[in-house]
């Protein structure tokens, strides 16, 4: 394996690594350069700060969560990273795809303890790419399936609900018996919409994960849904 130390501060336009470690200074992947880590590419649009002591490296073991399983390619920080804005791409081989297929590949970042589901943009077979508008911080990188993401809330007992499709393009559904009330948030946090209709339209809005709040009639339960508009 080529393991790459730095020692110095140091910055690059384009760099290539199986596996990344800084020790006694630091690391700047500048805006619109590339760094690639054994396929995980990084392409900040503001310059992007690796600090002292930290190191990206590669696992072969998938991700479990609720009861859901990632590709069997992990990327993982020694540290939380530095606030990064701009494009990720995850690459990986047919061997790494651990049943998910290319059309259903959505990226997993785990950002604060939580894994976040990402759409795809490109569509290209073995890559999965997004471009952030707005600043993360993460520990974790991988892929799950669309339809079976690291971020699956399971549904409460007391309040029945089935959601579907997800990801959509058009219209997502809501089954429940009883009345409900809906509120819909980007992954801003911000409101998108409430309603208490059952077809939400989402034709209209960005593509992107939303987090769709179902609450009963009174407000005393509630479920929450990772929804990914394609």
């Amino acid at each position: 394996m080529k393991k790459i130390l730095f020692f110095t501060f140091l910055s690059v336009s384009f760099m290539s690594a199986q596996e990344l470690t800084i020790t006694n200074g630091s690391f700047t992947i500048k805006s619109g350069a590339s760094l690639n880590v054994d396929g995980l590419v990084l392409s900040p649009s503001a310059d992007h700060v690796l600090s002292n002591n930290n190191s990206i490296t590669r696992s072969a073991t998938p991700i479990t969560a609720n009861s859901n399983q990632s590709m069997a390619r992990v990327y993982s920080l020694a540290m939380n990273s530095a606030d990064f804005q701009g494009t990720m791409v995850f690459n990986y081989e047919d061997s790494d795809e651990n049943g998910i297929l290319d059309g259903d590949a959505v990226l997993e970042v785990k950002q604060a303890g939580q894994w976040m589901s990402y759409a795809d943009s490109d569509g290209v077979d073995n890559s999965v790419t997004h471009t952030f508008a707005s600043a993360i911080q993460f520990t974790d990188v991988t892929v799950s399936s669309s339809s079976a993401t690291l971020t699956v809330n399971p549904v409460s007992d007391k309040l029945f609900v089935k959601v579907y499709p997800n990801p959509v393009v058009n219209e997502v559904h809501i089954v429940h018996q009883d009345a409900i009330e809906v509120i819909l948030f980007n992954q801003l946090g911000q409101e998108v919409l409430k309603t208490s209709e059952k077809t939400i339209d989402f034709s209209n809005l960005s593509k992107g994960l939303y987090i769709l709040q179902v609450n009963n009639s009174n407000n005393t339960n509630s479920n929450n849904f990772k929804i990914i508009k394609q």
